[in-house]
Parts: structure tokens; C-alpha cells; sequence
């Protein structure tokens, strides 16, 4: 497994646990109508340094694991990977943000539209870095 992959799959970690933390405590707060809350800025904060921290400690250790595997330049084949991946995962946000962008036309509270939001981000980050791994296996 190539590092590019190992740090694929390090975003993917980072991604799914920042937006589990992020749902677990929006669901923590009290909601008026049975609709999420608005998220408050300390849950913002948390769930974006879980998610960090998610990605760039295994990263850190991999890198002083093997100093030589880290610093290895991105080659053609790495390069078309990271770019296939990454239009596709610009794709799905583009497609998604149709969703918020409904919500917002149709008078949906604020809290609705900021969740599918972070929603829609968050599934174009799945689909890069998934992207990215599906790709690095198939072409082994």
C-alpha cells in the first residue's frame, strides 16, 4: 500500500468520525420542533479537531515510520489517480449542493440547510478519498 493510499484512507477515517461527532452532538442539544439544532460553535470546533486529528496523526506516524515511503514524489500514475478522484468528488458537490440550495428556496430552517451542508461535503470527501482507494486497488 502506497503512502498516498494509507493517507486516503486517513482523510476517509478523519471524514466519517468528524461527521459522526458533529451529528452525535447536535443530537445532544435541546431541539425546539423535532428538527436538529443549530449547531453551536463548540460543536463545530470539536468535531473538526476530531476529524483533524483522525488524519494527521496516523499520518505522522506512518511518515516517522518510513521517512523514505513519505517523502517519495507523486509519480504519473498517482497524479491521474488523485485527479480522477478528484473530479469526481467535485462532481458529487456540485450535484449535492442542489439539495441545501432547494432547502433554502423552500423556506427549510436554517439548521436544516447548514446539515445538509456539512452532508454534502462531507459524502464528496467520501467519494474523493474513496475514489482514490477504489482506484489505487483496481489498477494493482
Amino acid at each position: 500500500m502506497t503512502f498516498n493510499e494509507k493517507t486516503a484512507w486517513s482523510a476517509c477515517a478523519g471524514i466519517v468520525i468528524g461527521l459522526i461527532a458533529y451529528f452525535w452532538l447536535v443530537a445532544a442539544q435541546p431541539s425546539e420542533n423535532g428538527h436538529l439544532p443549530m449547531p453551536s460553535l463548540m460543536t463545530l470546533i470539536v468535531s473538526v479537531s476530531l476529524s483533524a486529528l483522525t488524519v494527521i496523526l496516523p499520518l505522522v506516524i506512518l511518515s516517522a515510520l518510513a521517512p523514505k515511503a513519505a517523502s517519495v514524489a507523486v509519480d504519473e500514475r498517482d497524479e491521474i489517480i488523485i485527479g480522477q478522484a478528484g473530479f469526481t468528488g467535485s462532481f458529487v458537490l456540485q450535484v449535492l449542493l442542489l439539495v441545501p440550495l432547494y432547502l433554502l428556496f423552500t423556506g427549510a430552517p436554517a439548521a436544516t440547510v447548514f446539515h445538509a451542508l456539512i452532508l454534502a461535503s462531507s459524502a464528496a470527501g467520501l467519494v474523493d478519498y474513496g475514489g482514490q482507494i477504489w482506484r489505487y486497488h483496481r489498477a494493482i
